[in-house]
């Protein structure tokens, strides 16, 4: 074991909240050794997500503990998101990372300047339909697998100037299909964020990420990627849940492709 075995990932942080306020909660469970609360680089500001390191060798593994204990935390009144911390994901080698909900006027220059203060990149291209128009997505490439880690843990869920999220992701290709990841489509509108979304499939497994997809004014489009810890959680999750009825709205809900990405 690693002390990474001993690291949970807090997200939707609210973003005044600070170190202690994060001490102050996880401490219920476990000796705490470190908490790293990401920040902008530039501003300082927070990034509504950070890190949280229990004493290595604690027995009891605190992790476990609050997983289930806070998982339904709040923090300054506002629900946060805690999952292990997975700085490896299950079926990926490289540095590639992909990235979602670029504003319309990124080029790649603009996304090498993005990108760039985590480490030197190999290649960085934003994508283009065949008529030449930016389709608002693209892929980044680093020379170590490190500064791609980094740059997926700060980057993912970062605002840019006009308040858009992006979406940052380890890359698949496109005839990938993660056997742990499914797409649902329908969603009614009683699910309004990423919390939303995972209690509707929490039940199926222990999930990894969420991620509702939202327009600029952060109003729910209706569908969204649900990631499970093991391809069995998204199976039973397909079976039961796709063609469901769930308040007038009839749920869509199966195998994501990483063509479902760039469609959003």
């Amino acid at each position: 074991m690693s002390s990474e075995d001993y690291t949970i990932q807090v997200i939707d942080l609210p973003l005044d909240a600070k170190e202690e306020d994060l001490l102050w909660t996880f401490q219920q469970v476990g000796h705490i050794d470190r908490i790293r609360l990401y920040r902008d680089k530039e501003s300082g500001r927070s990034l509504g997500r950070a890190l949280v390191v229990y004493e290595f060798g604690a027995q009891p593994n605190p992790v476990e503990k609050a997983l289930v204990e806070l998982r339904h935390e709040r923090i300054n009144g506002q629900c946060v998101r805690i999952t292990r911390y997975s700085p490896k994901p299950w079926g990926h080698e490289g540095g590639n990372l992909f990235v979602g909900f670029l504003g319309k006027d990124v080029d790649d220059m603009r996304l090498r300047e993005m990108f760039e203060p985590f480490g030197a990149l190999t290649f960085c291209k934003v994508e283009t339909s065949p008529s030449g128009f930016r389709r608002c997505c693209g892929q980044v490439r680093f020379e170590e697998r490190s500064a791609a880690e980094e740059a997926l843990q700060i980057m993912n869920g970062w605002k840019d100037k006009n308040g858009k999220k992006l979406q940052v992701e380890w890359f698949v290709s496109s005839k990938q299909i993660s056997a742990s990841r499914i797409f649902v489509k329908h969603l009614p509108l009683s699910i309004e964020n990423d919390y939303t979304l995972a209690l509707l499939f929490e039940k199926f497994g222990e999930i990894t990420e969420t991620n509702l997809c939202c327009d600029e004014l952060d109003v729910p489009r209706g569908f969204g990627f649900v990631t499970f810890r093991h391809p069995q959680g998204a199976s039973a999750a397909i079976s039961e849940m796709n063609k469901k009825w769930m308040e007038n709205t009839r749920l869509l809900v199966e195998r994501a492709h990483q063509t479902d990405r760039r469609r959003i």
